[in-house]
């Protein structure tokens, strides 16, 4: 019985030191309303700058990350002295599937070179972004509707427009519910006619972007062997292949096969070689395109960083702040058993406590600033901030930033010695007030950094729109 008591004892004892904590913590944070909404304040900003960064970095970073395939699709392109282009003639896509059993799919997809209006009994509207593609593009991609299998080689042609052209253009008919293809023209005189089998949904976080997308059993279908049209060609390769194995084999078929052909000889790219861009790389870094994206990414997680920085020795410093109307408390505390290792967690509890609440309070500034940031920054940031790697960097973030800035404070706070805490004139040691006086000058430098930044980019984007450009726009 007396083991069973002291194991009972072994475990009830943590917990309700860490009650008591948690009462005491609480307590501290009532009684000091002003400090604790200033700290609150700052925390909650610093937090909802990162969790704003954090949903802009996720969208930017996550196209296409629901395709199962996204790790084996590859964009197939070709370079000459440095330049690049992602655009291949239509033969090679067939060379590749009759000869390369690496390959698992291959489809072409073609964009049209302007926008162009379609138009219906109901209404009409201009397509900026209208493509055709082979059917295996829709397995490719992964694109799905419930009226048809747009895989199905019996079908001669399956047309789609997005959610949004639909609704403009048949506001009165569903596609969804309806077996009949709807008409529409690309002139008034309905000259020139198109049926849209279905609707797509909107891709606007897909490198397959479109507004309608046209599908077709073989979309270069009665083109010559060399003829250089606009087609961009992708492949999925087997799992587990070596890519620069893959790479040499379709080089050798394009020389051998297509870039002699009297249609090719005289292209840009005759002699250029082929290369294999990753479909994961395409929208930040695509090797036919500026990475400026991904580079703006990366200065957006060092200015995260940087900004919950300054909000951790924000905290810090307001802790250390107040630490003079805590010395009694503290000096009393250790006067009846507690030791510093025990005050020092019960100030990092506190700090856990605050950061906590903070980082729940930026997740409702970002909710009521919602409608701004979908204009702005992202198509719906109310979606992406339930998503859980949200939460996950969040917290991350918030626990960091609680230890990170919670220790120094703790470290001063608990080193206090009983005799010194009771006295009544008594004062943090100088040297703390040094290091603490380097942490805000650290904080001004950073201020003025990020101000100033503002103020030379706000001039300039003034001095853009407002300098003569020689026409009238």
């Amino acid at each position: 019985n007396d083991v069973l008591l002291t194991n009972q004892h072994k475990i009830q004892y943590p917990l309700r030191m860490l009650n008591i904590n948690f009462l005491i913590t609480c307590r501290q944070i009532l009684r000091s309303k002003v400090s604790t909404s200033i700290n609150l304040l700052g925390l909650s900003i610093g937090f909802a700058g990162f969790l704003l960064s954090c949903l802009y970095i996720n969208w930017e970073t996550g196209y296409d990350n629901d395709n199962p395939e996204l790790e084996n699709i590859y964009l197939i392109g070709l370079s000459d002295h440095g330049a690049f282009t992602e655009l291949t003639p239509p033969a090679l896509a067939q060379m590749i599937a009759t000869n390369i059993p690496e390959v698992k799919k291959v489809g072409r997809v073609s964009y049209a070179t302007f926008e162009t209006p379609f138009i219906s009994a109901s209404g009409s509207v201009y397509v900026k972004k209208w493509i055709g593609a082979d059917r295996s593009i829709a397995d490719i991609f992964n694109i799905k509707i419930p009226e048809s299998d747009l895989t199905d080689q019996n079908l001669t042609e399956t047309n789609l427009v997005t959610e949004k052209i639909a609704k403009v253009l048949f506001p009165d008919s569903s596609l969804k519910q309806s077996s009949l293809p709807q008409k529409i023209a690309l002139d008034q005189n309905f000259m020139f006619t198109y049926y849209i089998h279905g609707t797509s949904p909107n891709r606007n976080h897909s490198n397959l972007n479109y507004e309608a997308i046209f599908f077709k059993n073989d979309l270069a279908k009665d083109q010559e062997i060399g003829n250089p049209l606009p087609f961009q060609t992708y492949i999925v390769l087997q799992p587990d292949q070596n890519v620069t194995s893959v790479e040499k084999k379709i080089n050798q078929l394009y020389h051998q096969n297509i870039s002699k052909e009297h249609h090719t000889v005289t292209s840009t790219f005759a002699h250029g070689n082929i290369y294999l861009d990753p479909l994961k790389n395409l929208h930040l870094q695509p090797k036919h395109g500026s990475n400026i994206s991904y580079i703006t990414i990366w200065a957006l997680r060092i200015l995260s960083a940087l900004i919950l920085l300054m909000a951790g020795i924000n905290f810090a410093n307001l802790m250390v702040a107040q630490a003079n109307k805590r010395v009694k408390e503290i000096g009393i505390r250790k006067l009846l058993g507690l030791n510093s290792l025990q005050l020092g967690v019960q100030l990092m509890i506190e700090s856990f406590l605050f950061c906590l609440i903070a980082a729940l309070i930026s997740i409702f500034f970002i909710f009521i600033g919602q409608n701004i940031l979908q204009k702005w920054v992202l198509p719906d940031p109310a979606y992406f901030i339930v998503d859980y790697h949200v939460f996950k960097q969040l917290s991350i973030a918030a626990f960091a930033t609680a230890f990170i800035a919670g220790i120094y404070p703790s470290i001063i706070l608990s080193r206090l010695k009983v005799q010194n805490a009771l006295k009544t004139t008594y004062q943090i040691p100088l040297r703390s007030y040094y290091f603490r006086n380097g942490l805000l000058t650290f904080q001004f430098i950073m201020a003025m950094i990020f101000i100033s930044g503002f103020i030379v980019m706000q001039q300039q984007l003034q001095f853009m729109s407002q300098s003569e450009k020689g026409f009238d726009p």
